[in-house]
This record gives structure tokens, sequence and C-alpha cells, in this order.
């Protein structure tokens, strides 16, 4: 009976899917938009819960030039996961873009994506780093902000960027409440591009027993990139100097290097650091891996993983990406976990799984 009634669930669901494309589809065609997206399909075995879950993520995106001034994007994310009740409908992004002579503007719901360090990025302000997700299937939400980009001469370049609502982004913040940050970049600088930026908002903090905390904090950092010998490298340094004596201040940071062989296997290795920020939050300490090889071209091995030194927390992830045609990919792949430090709240354990990638 039960297996009867979330048959019918899902039978709604692909029906929801359905009708939600095409009336975005509609929608975005009588508005003059280019419209693209992606469907993805992700079950998981879970040895421990011995269950099997799944994961449905429909992204359809629409874009509009208006001239060589100004264009518009928008992302429409509509995800379904084991829960059959529960679908979310979110739209990440939304914003208007307009170029003048030296200067770009994007007004709207945006994603903030600063820093060139693999996965995790302590100089993006805007975002919550997650330090122990190796998802599949993963998105960012935008803030609602005013980014205005100025090039200047000598490969000068200088971004800021103000997020004038409140947390909830269901109304406006008061002027000690809006969030600002601001970066330099100097680009090409004997092969080399160099960022300092600066922040003034909350940081999110979660401590143990799952409380959010949203201190103010001022922070400042820096960010490079480059190559030595055919070997790319990075690192990001930020410092956190927090307004509420509750919290020490802080320092967060990343180094790591990447070289692709003749053959096109590529080694990606990073090591993580960030200090405690209070009492309850140890520091964190953490080798991030990634090795890519292409098959025949079309097909590619991947091996992504995550090792916490103080907790001795390890986490692995194979994958094998099989391309079934240029905008169809099958994922088979597996998590391997473990996991000695039982309080640290690692969000995956070991698995098999499959996904489905559906690019149009």
């Amino acid at each position: 009976m039960l297996k009867g009634i979330n048959m019918i669930k899902r039978k709604k669901i692909l029906l929801l899917l359905i009708i939600l494309l095409l009336t975005v589809s509609t929608y975005c065609l009588a508005g003059g938009l280019d419209l693209s997206g992606s469907m993805q399909s992700f079950l998981d075995y879970n040895f421990k819960s011995e269950n099997l879950g799944y994961d449905e993520l429909l992204t359809i995106t629409g874009e509009k030039q208006f001239g060589f001034s100004s264009d518009f994007y928008m992302d429409l994310v509509l995800r379904k996961n084991d829960d059959l009740d529960d679908i979310q409908l979110k739209m990440p992004q939304i914003y208007l873009d307009y170029y003048t002579a030296n200067m770009d503007w994007r007004l709207g719901k945006q994603e903030i994506n600063w820093g060139s360090s693999y996965k995790i990025n302590p100089t993006s302000y805007f975002n919550t780093q997650q330090l122990l997700q190796l998802e599949p299937i993963t998105f960012t939400e935008g803030i609602r902000a005013v980014k205005g980009t100025y090039y200047g001469s000598s490969n000068i370049e200088l971004t800021g960027v103000v997020a004038p609502f409140a947390a909830d982004e269901n109304s406006l913040a008061d002027l000690d409440d809006m969030e600002y940050a601001l970066k330099v970049t100097k680009r090409q600088f004997h092969g080399w591009d160099l960022s300092w930026s600066g922040f003034k908002g909350r940081d999110e903090i979660t401590i143990p027993g799952g409380y959010i905390m949203n201190p103010e904090m001022t922070a400042g950092g820096f960010d490079l990139i480059g190559s030595i010998n055919e070997i790319g490298v990075w690192t990001e340094v930020v410092y956190k100097d927090y307004n509420d004596k509750l919290f020490n201040n802080s320092l967060e940071g990343v180094i790591g290097a990447e070289y692709k062989f003749d053959n096109n296997l590529t080694l990606t290795g990073q090591y993580y650091y960030k200090q405690g920020r209070m009492a309850q939050e140890p520091d964190f300490k953490a080798l991030n891996l990634r090795i890519t090889y292409p098959v025949q071209s079309f097909h590619e091995l991947e091996l992504t993983g995550i090792y916490e030194l103080d907790k001795d927390i390890l986490i692995l992830r194979p994958q094998f990406n099989y391309s079934l045609a240029e905008a169809v990919e099958l994922q088979l792949g597996a998590s391997i976990v473990n996991n000695k430090g039982e309080d640290y709240g690692v969000p995956i354990q070991d698995s098999v799984y499959t996904g489905l990638n559906v690019h149009f």
C-alpha cells in the first residue's frame, strides 16, 4: 500500500516538473529569453541505514541580451529529495547587468564568488563554506546586492559590493546592518593575479547542537594565483575581527597546487586551516584531493577526497563519469568514510550511488 502511495507521489512530482518546464519555457520564449538548463537525478544507497535515497534537481536558466549595454539573467531551481512531500522551488539568481566603457554593474540576486582556491574560498565572504561536503548535486543561493567592477589601467580591477537587505531578505537592513565588500585585483603581475579584499558584515557560525549565530565582523583578505614551472599554485588568507567579545579573532587560509601530466592525468592538492572562533569550536585542518583522468576522450575517472587531520576523518569519493551523448552524462560512484571523530557531525556516510545529468 505504502509503495503504491509513493509511486503516485512520484508520478505527481514528474507531472509537476513537466508542467513547470513547459510553463517557464513558454514564458521565456514569449519574453525573448534564451533558454537552457539541466536535469539531474541521483540515487544513493546508504549502507549504515540500508536506505535508498534520491535527489532530483531541475535548473532552468533564461538569458536576454539588450544590445551591447546590458543583459538579463535568471535561474529557477526545483529540488526534490527523499521526503516526497517536500519540494523546494527557488530562484538562486536573477539580476541585470549594465555595461559602460570602464565599468560593469550587476543589480539583483546574485552569487558573489571570490577567491581562486579549490572548493573552499576564505575570501568568498558572502558564501557559507561547506568544509566536509562532497555532494554530487549542489547549488548556491545568491544574495540581493549591487556589484560594480571598474577596469582601470595597468590591469587593475576594483570591485565593490553592497548588500542592503537584512539576513531574511524580506526588508531593507539598517545602515549599520548592511554588508559591504571591496576587492582590488592586479592581473598579470609577472604572471600572477593578486587580490586584496575587505568585508564588513556577518559571519555564519554553527556551534555544537546545530545552533547558528551571525556575529558582526570586519575581515581582510589576500588572494594569489599563478604558476611555477607549469604547476598551478594558489593561496588565500583571511583575518576576521569580531565585534562581540564572545568570539575570538581568527585566521583562515588555503594553499594549493595543480599539475597536469602529458597523458592529461590531473592532480589537485590543497591544505586548509581555520582557527576556532569560540571555545566550543576547535581548529579545523584539512587536506583536499582531486584526481581526474580522461578515458577515450569522452569519459572521465575522478577521485575526490578530504582528510581532517585533528579528528582523523577521511572521506573519499571515487566516481566514473560516462558520456552517453553530447549533453547526457551517467555517473557511477561511491562514498567511503572513515570517521573516528563521531562528534564532528560528518554529513556523509558509506554509500554507492548513480546519477544522470541531462543538459538542454
